[in-house]
Order: C-alpha cells, then sequence, then structure tokens
C-alpha cells in the first residue's frame, strides 16, 4: 500500500525534520560555551538536583532518532497495523488514518523532545526558567491527539 501525502502531511513532515535537526544544531552549537558540569535532571519546581558532563545534551539531543524512525516506518506501512483493522471496512481509510495519526504523534513528539534539549540547554546557561508548567502542556496534547484520531477512527467504524 503506497501512502499518498496531501499537503499538511508534507508540512508535518517538514515540521519534524526541522524540529529533529535543531536540536541537534541546538546542542552542537551550544556545546563549545557551555561549562563541563550542567545541570542535568530538574525538581518539579524546575530546580536542579543532579548534575553531569555538558555531553549528556548528546542524548537528549539524539534520542529522538529512533522514535523518528519509528515513527516514519509506521506512517510510511500502516498495515502492519492490519491485525487491528476491520476488513469489513474501507481499508484504505484505515491506512490513512493511521498514517496521519503516526505523523502526528511524530511531529509532537519532534517538538516536545527538542523543548526539553532547548531547556537543558537554558540552564546549562544558567537562565532557569520555570519549564516544568510548560513541559506538563504536552500530557494533555499527547492524550488530545490520541483522543482526536480515536474519534475519527470511530466514525470509520460506524
Amino acid at each position: 500500500m503506497r501512502i499518498k501525502l496531501d499537503t499538511t502531511d508534507k508540512i508535518s513532515e517538514v515540521f519534524s525534520a526541522l524540529f529533529f535537526l535543531a536540536g541537534i544544531i541546538l546542542v552542537a552549537a551550544s556545546i563549545p560555551q557551555l561549562p563541563d558540569i550542567i545541570p542535568c535532571h530538574f525538581k518539579f519546581s524546575g530546580e536542579p538536583d543532579n548534575y553531569g558532563s555538558k555531553h549528556l545534551l548528546w542524548i537528549g539531543a539524539l534520542l529522538p532518532l529512533p522514535m523518528y524512525i519509528g515513527f516514519t516506518i509506521l506512517e510510511f506501512n500502516p498495515q502492519f497495523y492490519r491485525y487491528r483493522m476491520d476488513e469489513r471496512l474501507d481499508m484504505d481509510l484505515q491506512y490513512k488514518l493511521t498514517s496521519k495519526m503516526a505523523r502526528s504523534m511524530k511531529l509532537l513528539f519532534s517538538v516536545f523532545l527538542f523543548v526539553i534539549v532547548w531547556f537543558m540547554v537554558q540552564s546549562a546557561e544558567l537562565k532557569y526558567t520555570s519549564y516544568i508548567k510548560l513541559l506538563a502542556l504536552f500530557i494533555p496534547l499527547i492524550f488530545g491527539v490520541i483522543i482526536y484520531w480515536l474519534m475519527k477512527w470511530r466514525k470509520v467504524v460506524k
């Protein structure tokens, strides 16, 4: 099954790639100016409670790679979900919805992981901000995206 991308799919793909690459560029540009030891874990209040090497930032920048690859594989191969699909319904539509949901999640996680890296760099530069509340917004966003696509699926099933 070949998935055809519409305009919103292409825009989502571009932004996912840009946020992923922006995290890598941010770390590469920031590492030379940062102190050797930086905050690497934070309390709920936003205060650092653990420190480590500045090179730990590379984990945050490169951790999205397996996620990015995995979601991309799912986007273009929604038949991996075939066992969860109803053969009596429009399979093309089910494939399309599965692909769009994976693409949405990839974009959301790309932004989420970039924000984490950005805040870690800010903290390493001693520009502490109370970012925990901002990051807490991503949990409802993730569930919101999942609920949105489940509602779309529900319309297909009816």
